[in-house]
């Protein structure tokens, strides 16, 4: 359940949600809790890697599709 409340805490300050808000939707009472424990920085590499993944598996999904309609 942490890593779920990591997620969205991470991904919501990610997209431009004030460390306030963030610190509210989880319901802390403390800010350092919130901005200590819950919102984690990305990394770019990683993120770059997982876009690459990502075009990696799209384009083998539509690889499958192509072949299926072929047979």
């Amino acid at each position: 359940m942490h890593g779920f409340r990591r997620g969205i805490a991470s991904n919501l300050y990610e997209l431009g949600a004030n460390d306030k808000v963030v610190q509210r939707i989880l319901r802390h009472a403390k800010p350092h809790v919130t901005n200590e424990r819950y919102i984690k920085a990305f990394d770019p590499a990683v993120l770059a890697a997982m876009k690459s993944l990502e075009t990696t598996l799209d384009t083998l999904s539509q690889c499958s599709a192509t072949v299926q309609q072929v047979n």
